[in-house]
């Protein structure tokens, strides 16, 4: 039985992403501390758009529940989470933010996927693509696949970071598939990335590793 699978590697591959979406009021939770806010993430028509289920046709649409870093400048990182029923190519992401990063004129920052040690300083945010992936056939390895979204508002436009490659395999015992750069490319590792010309650009990659792993259901 053929499978394709799908794995992540950091390059800069960028598709940008429009649709159109309402946006709700914001709603306080506590005047002194925290408001409660709804951001728009919007998600690409195109066979490399914004993660993170792929459709049959190639296009890729939010999940539900999925969740997102949400940055003020350099303050937050709060997750918000999808409130969507049904896989779409927009979705409404729903947190908690303190109210004092409200008062300067700071971007707002989403990161996808959410993760604790996602950070952002203001001007560049940090993040990283895993050296081993699980295998999933017809799509990517979860929460593998980073994008990231820069704006002044509440409608976050999500473009990717990385790259991906989809291939099919043939036999039901392979146990995993290694990709490496053969110039020793740095495939995954922690990425430090800005904002430039509207689009997510990788600055550098530390502890980077020039290959990639891809357990299958099969592998240790």
């Amino acid at each position: 039985m053929q499978k394709t699978v799908l794995f992540i590697l950091l390059a800069n591959l960028v598709v940008c992403s429009c649709t159109e979406s309402r946006i709700q009021d914001e709603i306080a939770v506590d005047s002194n501390v925290r408001v409660l806010k709804s951001f728009i993430a919007f998600s690409a028509n195109s066979s490399w758009g914004t993660k993170t289920v792929l459709q049959e046709d190639g296009t890729i649409f939010w999940n539900p529940g999925d969740s997102i870093n949400l940055f003020h400048g350099s303050v937050g990182g709060t997750k918000f989470v999808s409130t969507n029923k049904t896989a779409s190519p927009s979705a409404e992401f729903v947190g908690l933010l303190d109210i004092g990063t409200f008062a300067n004129d700071s971007s707002y920052w989403g990161i996808y996927p959410y993760s604790k040690d996602n950070t952002c300083n203001g001007r560049q945010i940090t993040l990283t693509v895993p050296s081993r992936q699980n295998a999933v056939a017809n799509t990517y390895a979860p929460e593998a696949f980073p994008s990231v979204a820069k704006s002044s508002g509440q409608e976050l436009r999500f473009e990717n970071v990385c790259g991906g490659v989809k291939f099919q395999i043939q036999e039901n015992d392979i146990k995993k598939v290694v990709f490496t750069g053969n110039g020793g490319e740095m495939l995954t590792g922690k990425m430090f990335v800005s904002n430039r010309e509207e689009k997510p650009m990788i600055d550098s990659i530390r502890n980077g590793s020039s290959s990639i792993t891809l357990a299958t259901r099969n592998g240790s």
